[in-house]
Parts: structure tokens; sequence; C-alpha cells
């Protein structure tokens, strides 16, 4: 029996909404450290955009790891896929709020702290699949959401693969530097915090949040989803 709530996010009601989330990355793109000067963020509906940019986000990154899940095959269904993500969207998003009002001495809520880091992750998320395909396109998705143990595995393979190595080094340099320029510019205009506080907000965002990502979400997701997808193909 199919999944009657993985029917209803079809591929064409993706394509129909897309054209928003395509618009506004590109704007993105194109001006990563002048966006936030338009952005709205207490608008009626700065929050529902918000999230719906980030359901686009995570829908697109699914079809470009259609291949990976192919080639390794691994079953992942769409809303299984979906919710991992938003879990993960939400938590970083609330720890990197916290980390800008007790750090940051931020006046901004929560709901403005999401509506910024949507667009921050909407862009950043997809890129970081695009750029590091070779590394899931060899190891599998383990490498993006997997437990400990895989990341052990992950750390055998690239012994046996040097060139990936340095390619994944490299990425991850050049990619996580410009990232960390822009959201450091960002939130010191959207929150008004200087940007030495948002870097320590941004380590403790991460750091803990990388944590409990690796240790908790992925173990926990994993054997979660395998017995909600093994339920549903036999319901």
């Amino acid at each position: 029996m199919g999944d009657p709530i993985a029917d209803k996010i079809s591929l064409s009601a993706l394509i129909d909404g897309f054209s928003s989330y395509a618009k506004t990355a590109r704007d993105i793109l194109r001006h990563p450290f002048k966006f936030p000067e338009g952005l709205d963020i207490e608008g009626e509906n700065a929050f529902r955009n918000a999230l719906s940019f980030v359901f686009y986000a995570i829908a697109l990154q699914f079809f470009l790891l259609i291949p990976v899940f192919s080639k390794h095959a691994v079953e992942v269904s769409k809303v299984t896929f979906l919710i991992r993500f938003l879990v993960q969207f939400a938590m970083y998003a609330v720890l990197l709020h916290v980390g800008l009002r007790i750090i940051g001495r931020s006046k901004r809520d929560l709901r403005g702290t999401a509506v910024v880091y949507s667009h921050i992750a909407g862009v950043g998320a997809p890129l970081s699949v695009i750029f590091l395909y070779p590394v899931f396109l060899s190891f599998g998705p383990g490498a993006l959401f997997g437990p400990p143990e895989d990341l052990i595995r992950l750390a055998s393979f690239y012994e046996e693969h040097p060139g990936l190595l340095i390619y994944a080094n490299v990425v991850n340099l050049v990619f996580g530097v410009f990232a960390i320029l822009v959201t450091v510019s960002w939130f010191s205009r959207t929150h008004q915090v200087g940007k030495v506080r948002v870097v320590l907000s941004l380590l403790l965002c991460g750091g803990v949040g990388a944590a409990i990502q690796i240790f908790i979400l992925n173990p926990v997701f994993l054997v979660t989803f395998e017995w909600v997808e093994r339920w549903l193909k036999y319901a």
C-alpha cells in the first residue's frame, strides 16, 4: 500500500511552488551580503514564507539525492526525509536563537531568528549537497545523516580514497568559511548583534547541534523510520 501522505507531496505540486523558491535563492546567491537588507522579518506572512522556503529546499535535496539512494539501494520516503530535516532545521534554529539571546543579547524573538535562518539554510543546505555530491555518490547517504558508526566507516573510506578526502576538505573549508561570513553578516544586521558575539553563538549552535545530530537524532531517526517504513509497506 502506498504512503498516502507522501502521495500528497506530488512532483507537480512541488513544481508549482518551486518558482518562488528559485527566485529567492537566485537573489540570495546574487547578493549574499546585501539580501537581508530587504528581508521582511516582521511581516504577517514572513514566518509562513520562511517555512515554505525551507520545505522546498528540503524537497530539492531529496530529488538531488535520489541517484545516491538508488545506487546504494536505500529506500527513503519523501515524508521521512522531510520530517528528519524539518526537525534538524528546528533544532539548529532554536540553538542559534538561544546563543544569540544569551551571548549576543539579541531582542529578536524565535520567530525572527527562524525567518533569517531559514533563508540561509534554504540555500546553504542544497549547495552543500551539490558540492559534496561526489562523496555522497561514492560512500552513500550515511555521509549525510548516518549514525556514529557511519562516520567511522567514512574515515576509513577517506583513507582508501585520498583524492575525495582532499576534495571534501577543500570544499568544507572554502564553502564553510564563506557560509560563516555570510551568516555572521546577516545576523549582525538583522539582530543588531556584534559580529564577534554572532561567531560565538554559531560556535555554540554548531558544537551542541552537531553532537545532538550525530549521537541522538541520526540514530533515533534511523531506527524509527525503518520501523515506520516497514509498517507502511505492509499496512
